[in-house]
């Protein structure tokens, strides 16, 4: 996903949001294979970015970047995996 996908999925009414929404999740599976064939572990936050549709508070006031909210939501995904890591 890159900052072009994600403000036309937010900001241009005229996009076909389908194709974008694909686009991002053939992304993610690359990324995805991508990360475990190097050895790391792959964490995907897209459902948590999607959401901002209907959760407009998951998307900061410029209507474009993910809000404090968003990122709470993240760390929270995160905190676990990074805690289990460390103890490791």
């Amino acid at each position: 996903m890159n900052l072009l996908q994600i403000y036309i999925y937010f900001c241009s009414p005229k996009k076909d949001k389908s194709k974008i929404s694909t686009e991002i999740d053939s992304y993610d599976s690359i990324a995805k294979e991508i990360t475990h064939t190097n050895g790391a572990i792959f964490v995907s936050i897209t459902d948590i970015t999607r959401k901002g549709i209907e959760e407009p508070d998951l998307v900061s006031m410029d209507g474009l970047h993910t809000s404090g909210k968003a990122y709470e939501k993240f760390i929270k995904r995160l905190y676990p995996l990074v805690l289990s890591r460390l103890k490791d």
